[in-house]
């Protein structure tokens, strides 16, 4: 059985599936030549003129389903704290789910829809706003490997993550974005303002997210291990 973490292995362990039977290949991605250089300025003025916001704002984003596991609502709470003390970010929700109807409520009755949050559905676009965004977001109570985080890595963006298997995987704390306690909105709230405010960091962890997935979670990387494995399989027999 070929999985993509050591968490989704240790699941199926718990239910009884032995450990052993699992070969753990990480999934790929692909990431530009060079590294980017921070947010593109051409891009953001094109995404804040297309959402009409305000030219000054500094993007946020999250990518996922909208459903209990994600738990958008978490995120959705960290940023009222956060528009306590600035009012100068939006945050970008890309994805649909069974929960939209619940979280926009929430959003209203909180007053930052709209005003500091978006959703912006299903969309087949996202790495078109990903240079246009400061860092990204995922508050997951569980993931076995997000593709959603390591597309932000691939384009140099600092993540901001729950500190959970999955995503210990790919992010390093302190070197290409932040691992925070599971349900803590506040210290996710604090993490990015740190990163709205100090350009240099949020430019050192996005530079070094990119190298991580250039050289430990490149396509080629992947399928390499995938025909290793086979190789070696057929040699057994």
């Amino acid at each position: 059985l070929i999985t993509n973490s050591a968490s989704v292995r240790e699941f199926y362990a718990r239910h009884g599936v032995p450990a052993e039977k699992f070969q753990i290949i990480a999934n790929g991605v692909s990431t530009a030549p060079e590294a980017p250089t921070g947010v593109d300025q051409a891009t953001h003025a094109d995404v804040v003129r297309e959402l009409q916001l305000p030219p000054e704002t500094k993007l946020l984003a999250a990518v996922g389903r909208l459903w209990p596991q994600k738990n958008y609502k978490h995120l959705l709470w960290a940023m009222c704290l956060l528009k306590e003390i600035r009012q100068d970010f939006h945050l970008l929700i890309f994805g649909e789910g069974p929960h939209r109807w619940r979280l926009e409520r929430y959003g209203r009755q909180v007053q930052i829809l709209n005003e500091h949050v978006t959703f912006l559905g299903e969309r087949d676009d996202v790495e078109r706003f990903l240079p246009a965004v400061r860092c990204f977001l995922n508050a997951s109570d569980y993931e076995g490997q997000s593709n959603g985080i390591m597309e932000a890595m691939a384009a140099g963006r600092p993540v901001i993550a729950t500190d959970i298997p999955g995503n210990r995987d790919l992010i390093v704390h302190e070197e290409t974005g932040y691992l925070v306690p599971l349900g803590d909105r506040a210290e996710l709230a604090r993490q990015v303002n740190v990163l709205l405010d100090d350009t240099e960091t949020a430019l050192s962890y996005g530079h070094a997210g990119w190298l991580r997935m250039r050289q430990h979670f490149g396509v080629e990387e992947m399928v390499q291990q995938h025909a290793d494995m086979y190789r070696a399989m057929c040699t057994q027999q």
